[in-house]
């Protein structure tokens, strides 16, 4: 099962030397899924309205106090509800390592070549 919401917690909370790291080198980031109402241009400057839209009035907009910093290419209403595609890209590497590490126990793969070749 994933649950980005503990993994959210944990990259925000946990007193692990690795992730206190990060927050020191991203402070005020949120690094898998940027909670904010509003878009912002690329000088940081927020949005004042809603935008569905890829560029607004032109201009590249991204998820403010988010890293990396990601330009957002589709339409989409709601920030919140819709994170940027590395976020959807962590869920679906957690998805793929949760269901290759079933199937090497599942098959009995455990230290043969097969491990191996699953893994690759």
């Amino acid at each position: 099962r994933i649950d980005l919401a503990k993994m959210c917690r944990l990259l925000r909370d946990s007193d692990k030397e690795s992730y206190i790291a990060l927050r020191k080198e991203y402070p005020n980031s949120s690094l898998l899924w940027p909670q904010v109402e509003k878009l912002i241009y690329a000088n940081g400057t927020a949005l004042t309205e809603e935008f569905s839209g890829v560029k607004h009035h032109g201009l590249p907009v991204y998820w403010a106090n988010y890293t990396p910093r990601v330009e957002k290419t589709q339409v989409a209403y709601y920030p919140t509800n819709h994170p940027p595609w590395t976020t959807h890209q962590y869920v679906a590497d957690s998805v793929l390592y949760t269901l290759l590490r079933t199937l090497k126990t599942g098959m009995g793969c455990e230290g043969s070549t097969i491990q191996r070749e699953i893994v690759a």
